[in-house]
């Protein structure tokens, strides 16, 4: 819409945003993490918008893709020029595992895992679209709905994704919560306590024999512990973008 619109004249849902805010957000990251091997994986689940990302990726220090929620926000991405998005849930219907295969065809996908069956599933369908999809295992660390629940689920995993075709394994995720509004101290803490969970599977699938290329931890209010504890690769931050 054209500047001087009327607010009754707009359709919703519309999104409004303080551009200096949202920009001094976007530096803030950049600056971060302009300097260190972990980098923002911006979750656009709140903004939702591709113009958004474009701009968090433009700013600097992230990986220059997104994660998302969900295959029709990754199909939303990648139409709007964003190559590289992991879906940070399970994607487990066939409809939906068809949709995102078709999209790797286009776009660098990795999706998140925590059982076999649905490896085989991703396997299949991958194969006969003939294309690659990456896999993290999702590592259960304080949310108590999706993620394998110990280091060994994890290695076993790991080690079946191996010998699929086409599927790579690429890592391990996870993603915390925390109530109320902490304190500094016990925020760190916190943070400190739910990563290293995710830590502990990658060094146990590495013992393995299994290289891990990505561990995928932190989110908006842990983004600066998780930036400065080796072997996180990237953040998931989302609601910075807006707050």
């Amino acid at each position: 819409q054209l500047p001087g619109t009327l607010l009754a004249d707009l359709d919703t849902p519309c999104l409004f945003v303080d551009l200096d805010i949202a920009e001094e957000n976007f530096n803030h990251i950049a600056s971060v993490f302009s300097e260190t091997e972990c980098k923002m994986r911006q979750h656009i689940k709140n903004v939702k918008s591709p113009v958004v990302a474009n701009m968090q990726i433009k700013a600097g220090g992230t990986v220059n893709g997104i994660c998302s929620a969900k295959v029709s926000e990754a199909e939303v991405m990648v139409q709007g020029g964003i190559t590289d998005v992991l879906i940070a849930n399970q994607v487990v219907s066939k409809e939906k595992i068809s949709r995102m295969c078709a999209l790797a065809k286009n776009a660098d996908i990795k999706v998140c895992v925590d059982n076999h069956h649905n490896l085989h599933d991703l396997s299949s369908e991958a194969s006969k679209q003939c294309v690659s999809i990456g896999v993290l295992i999702e590592v259960d660390t304080s949310m108590g709905r999706a993620g394998v629940r110990n280091v060994s689920e994890a290695v076993a995993l790991a080690t079946i994704a191996v010998d699929l075709p086409g599927i790579e394994f690429k890592g391990v995720m996870s993603h915390q919560g925390i109530s109320g509004v902490p304190d500094s101290v016990t925020r760190k803490r916190k943070a400190q306590d739910y990563i290293q969970q995710c830590l502990e599977a990658k060094d146990a699938i590495e013992s393995a024999g299994i290289d891990v290329e990505v561990v995928s931890s932190g989110e908006t209010w842990s983004y600066d512990v998780a930036g400065s504890m080796p072997g996180v690769t990237e953040v998931e931050g989302g609601t910075y973008a807006l707050m």
